[in-house]
């Protein structure tokens, strides 16, 4: 959806995102600011590809002080 995102003539209520790499954080983050409700998935536990764990940890409280990222994930089978 990111490639028609800015051509919707409306905002929707909310969105999920799964994968948490550059670009949906970005689109998750402008979304959340513009009053959508945003909830975020990643099974990897990686965020944005930031490899120090400290930065890791700290980003991902900043994130979701914005909108619900779960960066663990899992699928039930």
């Amino acid at each position: 959806m990111n490639n028609r995102l800015f051509e919707l003539s409306f905002l929707p209520a909310s969105i999920a995102v799964f994968g948490a790499g550059v670009v949906g954080l970005e689109l998750d983050q402008a979304l959340s600011r513009l009053g959508v409700g945003v909830r975020m998935f990643s099974r990897s536990g990686s965020l944005g590809g930031v490899t120090d764990e400290e930065i890791r940890t700290y980003a991902e409280q900043c994130f979701n002080e914005e909108f619900y990222l779960g960066a663990r994930s899992g699928v039930g089978e």
